[in-house]
């Protein structure tokens, strides 16, 4: 009795690892191409925003009882601050994180490592990130000046200086933090939860992707950082957001490690975060934060600073070259 036991145990066992076997064949068959992979990531992108979509409509009816049109006005309310600051991460878990883990999902085995998540870090690579952070803050302000110089047609310029409005009062209604109980919601949903989500989508899966069907790393980085700038729908910042996402790229590609380009963009919108506070607490304007100037000079001196960092950076990070994760290789040979 306990032999025919034993033996319905291993066939249970042996019929679920063929099973395993079958699915990752599967897999590799049918998501083997780029093109391929790019169409499923999509695919899934585009189920969980219609989710995300349907989700804040009755998260919207319920909290605020109010129709969807409304909805907006309500969550730019200064007292409804922290509720949409929550709201708005709700969304973008459904939307920009949870493709990204279905797709590492149905690729095969070892998900979160396919997604850059390891232990090759050391304190070098996270020191000269913190620094590349600062050092892009003169960058962003100096393509900020240019972006604004860029001649636009004149329906492009309503539609843009809308955008601008809107993108405005959304950072203003995110300034209302009246106490530090706010200021650590706004850091968690404002700096942490976007830093996380955004990175996922953007550098975790599409630019492995676009560097897989170009060939060329830097354009597949470039061209994931122009969807990365495009996807926040801001005309005038549209410029610098292209360079912070080309240099999140850079990071990934180079550090080998998602953790890096997460600390990277969770500093630059903590400092973001912190600065609204500051500004809030002293009496300054939302407005004089948001468009405040950095001088040519300033701008010039960031963008050599950051050739050198990104030197030592990738010097920091040439070890773990030996023991690069398969999300930096090629999926399928034939395609090199």
């Amino acid at each position: 009795m306990g032999g025919l036991k034993k033996h319905s145990y291993l066939s249970v066992r042996f019929a679920k690892v063929q099973l395993r076997d079958k699915r990752m064949m599967l897999s590799n068959t049918l998501f083997q191409r780029y093109p391929t992979q790019l169409a499923l990531l999509l695919s899934l992108t585009g189920l969980c925003f219609m989710a995300s979509g349907a989700a804040m409509y009755f998260l919207g009816q319920f909290i605020f009882h109010t129709s969807m049109d409304q909805l907006g006005n309500q969550m730019m309310k200064p007292e409804n601050a922290n509720m949409s600051r929550l709201l708005n991460t709700a969304f973008s878990v459904i939307s920009f994180g949870l493709p990204p883990i279905l797709y590492a999902k149905l690729m095969g085995n070892q998900s979160f490592r396919r997604l850059g998540f390891n232990s090759n870090i050391n304190a070098q690579q996270i020191g000269w990130v913190v620094l590349i952070v600062i050092a892009s803050v003169g960058l962003a302000g100096m393509l900020s000046e240019l972006n604004q110089l860029i001649p636009l047609p004149k329906e492009w310029q309503i539609k843009a200086k809308a955008m601008e409005e809107n993108y405005e009062r959304t950072v203003m209604a995110m300034a209302q933090m009246p106490r530090i109980i706010d200021l650590i919601l706004a850091i968690l949903t404002v700096a942490l939860a976007p830093a996380i989500l955004e990175e996922l989508m953007f550098r975790s899966a599409l630019q492995p992707i676009f560097i897989g069907i170009i060939k060329n790393p830097f354009m597949g980085i470039f061209i994931t950082s122009f969807f990365f700038s495009a996807i926040h729908f801001e005309v005038y910042g549209f410029i610098p957001r292209l360079a912070l996402g080309f240099l999140l790229g850079m990071v990934y590609y180079y550090g080998k490690n998602i953790w890096l380009s997460i600390l990277f963009h969770f500093l630059n919108n903590a400092m973001i975060v912190v600065a609204l506070f500051w500004a809030d607490r002293n009496g300054i304007s939302t407005k004089e934060v948001i468009n405040q100037k950095i001088p040519l000079l300033a701008g010039m001196i960031s963008v050599a600073s950051l050739f050198f960092m990104f030197r030592f950076f990738i010097g920091a990070s040439r070890k773990y070259w030996e023991q690069t994760p398969s999300l930096f290789k090629l999926n399928n040979q034939s395609d090199a």
